[in-house]
């Protein structure tokens, strides 16, 4: 297992700890906006805190500037993927907003000139396959 990969499988983990805690916030009496701008608060004086410790690791102005363009796609994106964690389904809704990786990979082909391997385009394809299986066309 490349050393990566770890950092992805914990990064699930918690990504999915976190979704499923905001929907059982939510059965709880919590409100859904408010319970989500706590989470983005938490998040960001967690990032203040780790820009803090290591204030050299972007090194230029396009580093910062890309970096809170990315901060706001982010939360936006958060905010609406856990608007339909709270209203809808969660593993549908948590599966329809990580189908973001075709986005990335379009967006890495064509703007880095990254390529993708063969298992890289059927790894995408049977996601997307079972995305629609799941969120689509649910079976039952």
């Amino acid at each position: 297992m490349s050393y990566w990969t770890i950092f992805a499988l914990i990064a699930l983990i918690l990504f999915g700890i976190a979704n499923f805690l905001l929907k059982y916030a939510t059965t709880r009496g919590a409100s859904c906006i408010p319970s989500i701008m706590v989470v983005l608060a938490v998040a960001g004086l967690i990032g203040l805190l780790g820009l803090v410790l290591n204030h050299k690791s972007i090194s230029s102005v396009d580093g910062y500037k890309y970096s809170i363009i990315a901060g706001i796609f982010f939360a936006l994106g958060m905010i609406f993927m856990n608007i339909a964690i709270v209203r809808g389904k969660t593993g549908p809704a948590v599966a329809i907003a990580s189908s973001n990786v075709l986005v990335v990979a379009i967006l890495a082909w064509l703007i880095l000139g990254e390529r993708l391997s063969r298992s890289d385009l059927l790894g995408i394809i049977l996601f997307l396959l079972a995305l629609i299986v799941l969120a689509l066309r649910p079976l039952g």
